[in-house]
């Protein structure tokens, strides 16, 4: 009996001896003993015994960014064919604003690419585009006939009208056009000179509407920003950035009237933006 009872004693103490060792710790010791947001500070003979099941972060990013960009084109390819209205970004609205003001700064008149084309009316679209962004670099003032005129290249028309309409126009057709006071010669389109000229009008599109055919529709209308402040600083970008709804309540803005656009999408310097198919507004 002393030999089983001294038996028993020993090996109490043997296991005991084992335990104050501390080189064996526990799974869920060594997890406990590290944060999240402390991973980085695991010693690193700890590193390999720290398994998990999930997917290193660069290939979940992976997945994910292959799963948002599936269901952004599954989405895409199920809107494709149907009318809807644009929910529009703060850069969607600016950019359409922006598209449209080239029109409305001028007066631009009724448009449709499906009728018979009229090629005076794209050249002086061109040639007022390129006065008011472009004065200095394309525009050429000479005296002709006993008047003035600024004196504008084809080349450089048809640059803006393939940009604007997705048309270029020949030179036959920029010789048939005929005016009293704007005319095509050798390669130049000529229009009467004015000073004191203002461009204080600009378009803010109240609604965007996807259409059927991948088209665009935009419903707008035509401000004319106070010739005081446009006199001092031109229109602003405060302006072009606006919303319906904050150009109706503007003061500096007065309503002049107001329009529809079609509109195709279309890429130009590798920024979205969009090309003219009709624009019609009520005068």
């Amino acid at each position: 009996m002393k030999k089983i009872i001294s038996f028993m004693l020993a090996s109490a103490m043997v296991l005991a001896l084992a335990s104050c060792g501390g080189k064996s710790t526990p799974a869920d010791d060594t997890e406990s003993q590290y944060h999240w947001e402390d991973i980085t500070n695991v010693p690193d003979d700890n590193t390999e015994t720290q398994t998990t099941d999930s997917l290193p972060a660069s290939e979940t990013e992976t997945q994910e960014t292959e799963s948002t960009a599936n269901t952004e084109s599954k989405s895409e390819s199920d809107n494709k064919n149907k009318e809807y209205t644009v929910s529009m970004t703060a850069d969607q609205q600016y950019s359409a604003n922006l598209f449209l003001s080239n029109f409305a700064e001028q007066g631009f008149g009724d448009y449709d690419k499906n009728r018979e084309l009229d090629a005076g009316q794209l050249l002086y679209f061109a040639y007022f585009f390129n006065k008011i962004n472009n004065q200095e670099k394309n525009v050429e003032y000479v005296h002709e006939n006993e008047r003035d005129y600024s004196k504008y290249s084809l080349k450089n028309c048809n640059k803006t009208i393939e940009r604007f309409f997705g048309l270029t126009i020949t030179e036959k057709q920029a010789e048939g056009v005929k005016s009293d006071w704007y005319f095509y010669k050798d390669g130049n389109f000529y229009i009467a000179s004015g000073d004191g000229e203002s461009y204080n009008t600009l378009a803010i599109v109240d609604s965007l509407t996807h259409l059927k055919d991948g088209t665009y529709r935009m419903q707008f209308k035509i401000y004319e920003l106070d010739l005081d402040i446009y006199w001092q600083d031109g229109i602003a970008k405060k302006y072009y950035q606006m919303t319906g709804e904050q150009a109706a309540k503007s003061k500096d803005l007065r309503f002049i009237r107001e329009g529809t656009a079609i509109v195709s999408p279309y890429k130009y310097n590798n920024k979205d933006t969009y090309q003219i198919i009709s624009y019609n507004v009520n005068r």
